[in-house]
Parts: C-alpha cells; sequence; structure tokens
C-alpha cells in the first residue's frame, strides 16, 4: 500500500487520540505526520486534492496555535483556553477527514469501484457527529460520562481509519 496513505492515516489517528485525551502536543505531531504524507502523496490537481493539502496546511497551523494558546495561556482561564484549543482541533479533524472521505469515493468512482464506498460517508459521518459531541459536551458533562465519550470517539476514529485503509488499498493499489 502507499506509504504517504498510511502515513495521512496514522496522522488521523494521532489526532484523534490527541482530542480525545487532550494532549495539544499530540495534535501537533498528527497535524505535522498528515502535511507530510499529503506533500509526499501527490494529489492530482483536483478541487478536492487542494483543498484537502489547504486543510493539511492549515492543520498545522490551527495545532500548532492551540498548543502554543494551551501553553502560555493557561492561567485562570483554564476551562475557555482548553474549550477554544479542543474546538480548533476538532474543526480540523472534521474538516480535513471530510476531504479525505471524499477524495477517497471520488477517486473509487473514477476507478468504477463505487460499490466498495458505499457506506463509507455513514462512516465518517459516525467519526465527525462523536468528535462534535465530545467537544460539546466536554464540560458540560461528568468525567465519567466524558470519558466514555471519549472512548467511543477513539473507537469510530479508529474504526474510520480501519474503513479507510481497506478502501484506499484498492483505491490506491490501482494507481501505482
Amino acid at each position: 500500500m502507499n506509504i504517504n496513505f498510511l502515513l495521512c492515516l496514522c496522522g488521523i489517528i494521532v489526532n484523534a487520540a490527541g482530542i480525545a485525551f487532550n494532549v495539544y502536543a499530540l495534535n501537533t505531531v498528527g497535524a505535522i505526520v498528515l502535511l507530510i504524507g499529503c506533500i509526499r502523496m501527490e494529489f492530482p490537481n483536483t478541487p478536492l486534492g487542494k483543498k484537502i493539502f489547504h486543510y493539511a496546511i492549515a492543520n498545522v497551523i490551527g495545532s500548532t496555535g492551540a498548543l502554543f494558546l494551551f501553553l502560555f495561556l493557561n492561567g485562570s482561564h483554564n476551562r475557555m483556553v482548553s474549550s477554544i484549543a479542543l474546538g480548533i482541533n476538532v474543526f480540523f479533524f472534521i474538516y480535513f477527514t471530510y476531504y479525505f472521505t471524499e477524495f477517497i469515493i471520488d477517486r473509487a468512482k473514477q476507478m468504477n469501484e463505487s460499490a466498495i464506498t458505499r457506506n463509507f460517508r455513514s462512516i465518517w459521518t459516525m467519526a465527525g457527529v462523536l468528535s462534535f459531541v465530545y467537544f460539546m459536551s466536554y464540560y458540560n458533562l461528568t468525567t465519567s460520562v466524558v470519558t466514555i465519550i471519549a472512548i467511543i470517539f477513539l473507537g469510530a476514529a479508529l474504526y474510520y481509519c480501519y474503513a479507510t485503509s481497506n478502501i484506499g488499498s484498492v483505491v490506491f493499489s490501482a494507481q501505482q
């Protein structure tokens, strides 16, 4: 399988773990791994390929900004700063994975392999909705409920990456 595609999936998993455990350094590392994978993946000159690349760059900038925001402003405004930093990371996670999913679906359609992506949007929707639910419930619910939601979100993100790797192995193996 394409190593750059695997780097993108690894970056998505690291980003999801950073969001779930509120480790903003993990989000920055995941964003850098995503960017390396996207640079080396040589997306074609399509609108979706350009959006993926732009969101990968914006993800690095946003994740680094969220990390600095959390590190340098984590004083008396702890809850507010954590919420803003988490919101920035969730925003870029949702948008990057959306365009990444649409790119893979588009490539599968070009190869007349649309049957393998039939339920792929619903898998992305599950991961995206759960990340948003986790963000919205982070300060509103008890710690145990938030932990359960974080574990469910991380499981959905892992399942998304598993499904993406299966679909990507078909799409990107035919490309080579």
